[in-house]
């Protein structure tokens, strides 16, 4: 798997401040335009000694699922262990879904998966 990583030196902030170097996780050079380019990819946010990193993983994909047997809304993705959601409506809209992944540590790009209908107990 591919990961990207823009760094801000310490004193910079993220928010309002470019990244001040690009690299590929394997020590190869990156450029401006490759971290254009996987904005919207699954990413966090890792505090170093050096400063921020914000690491993008393109090839990461998250699967967002209810799991009727916990009453939950999870996000899963290989080799990550799954993260819930804390929503429990099975009906929960997109933007109530997109709003969680927001709160996690990592932020996702998701997939939403619904199955057919609900059986709702009386």
């Amino acid at each position: 798997m591919s990961m990207l990583i823009a760094r801000w030196n310490s004193g910079q902030d993220p928010a309002v401040d470019p990244p001040t170097t690009f690299t590929w996780g394997d020590g190869r050079t990156a450029t401006e335009k490759d971290y254009h380019r996987y904005r919207d990819a699954t990413r966090e946010f890792v505090e170093t000694d050096d400063g921020i990193e914000q690491r993008f993983y393109p090839d990461l994909i998250g699967h967002v699922r209810y799991d009727a047997f916990d009453g939950n809304w999870f996000v899963t993705a290989p080799n990550r262990e799954p993260l819930s959601l804390d929503l429990s409506d099975p009906e929960a809209t997109n933007e109530q879904l997109t709003a969680a992944l927001a709160d996690l540590p990592i932020l996702y790009r998701a997939v939403i998966h619904r199955s057919g209908g609900w059986i709702k107990a009386k």
